[in-house]
C-alpha cells in the first residue's frame, strides 16, 4: 500500500510535465495494454480485479489496472470543458447503480466478457460520468451531502485499506463466508472507515 501511494505521487509529477498531445498518447497506449491484459484474461483471474500480490501477473496486471484509469483521469481534467446538464447528480447515480448492478458475464472462448464489460465501464462510462457529474450543480441538501462526500472521499481511499485488511483477517481467523455470518462487523467497518 505504502508503495502505491509512492507510485502514484511520482507517475503524478511525471504526467504533470507531460504536454497533453503526449499524455493522450500515453492513455491510449495504456487503454490498448489494458484491454489487451484483461480482456485477454492473461490473468485468468476473469476480471479486473488484479494487482494485490507481487507475483509477476498480478504486478503488471495491478500496474496496467493502476496506470490507465489515472492517466484517463489526468487527461480528462486537463481538457475538460463544461457544460450545464440539469439534474446530472441524479442521472450519474442512476448510471452507477445499473452499472454495479450488472452481475458476472461468464467467458466465450478466450474472451473474458466480464472483463470487456469492466474494461468498457473504465474506459468508456467511468470518464463519462465523471465528465457528466462535474457539469452539474446542485442546491439545497444534494449540495450538502454532495460536499460531505466529496470532502472524505481521499481521507476515505487512505484509512479503509487498513481497517479492511484488518477486517479479512478477522473472517478467515472466525471462518466466515456469508454476508448473514458478518453483517454487524461489515457495518462496523463502514462506520469506523468515515468515521
Amino acid at each position: 500500500l505504502f508503495f502505491e501511494y509512492i507510485g502514484n505521487i511520482l507517475y503524478a509529477l511525471f504526467i504533470r510535465r507531460l504536454s497533453t498531445k503526449l499524455l493522450a498518447t500515453l492513455a491510449a497506449i495504456l487503454g490498448v495494454l489494458h484491454a489487451w491484459f484483461f480482456i485477454g484474461n492473461i490473468s485468468e483471474y476473469d476480471m479486473v480485479g488484479v494487482g494485490w500480490t507481487i507475483d509477476e501477473v498480478n504486478f503488471w496486471g495491478g500496474l496496467v489496472r493502476m496506470l490507465f484509469p489515472f492517466t484517463i483521469g489526468m487527461l480528462l481534467a486537463r481538457t475538460f470543458k463544461p457544460c450545464k446538464i440539469k439534474g446530472a447528480f441524479w442521472i450519474c447515480s442512476i448510471m452507477l447503480i445499473a452499472i454495479f448492478s450488472t452481475p458476472y458475464i461468464a467467458p466465450e472462448n478466450d474472451i473474458s466478457l466480464n472483463s470487456l464489460y469492466e474494461v468498457v465501464c473504465i474506459a468508456i462510462i467511468f470518464p463519462f460520468i465523471v465528465w457528466l457529474g462535474a457539469c452539474g450543480s446542485c442546491e439545497g441538501h444534494t449540495s450538502k451531502i454532495n460536499k460531505w462526500l466529496g470532502d472524505i472521499s481521499y481521507p476515505l481511499y487512505i484509512v479503509h485499506y487498513p481497517i479492511m485488511y484488518l477486517f479479512y483477517a478477522w473472517l478467515i481467523e472466525n471462518e466466515y463466508y456469508t454476508l448473514q455470518d458478518c453483517i454487524g462487523m461489515a457495518l462496523l467497518v463502514v462506520v469506523s472507515s468515515i468515521t
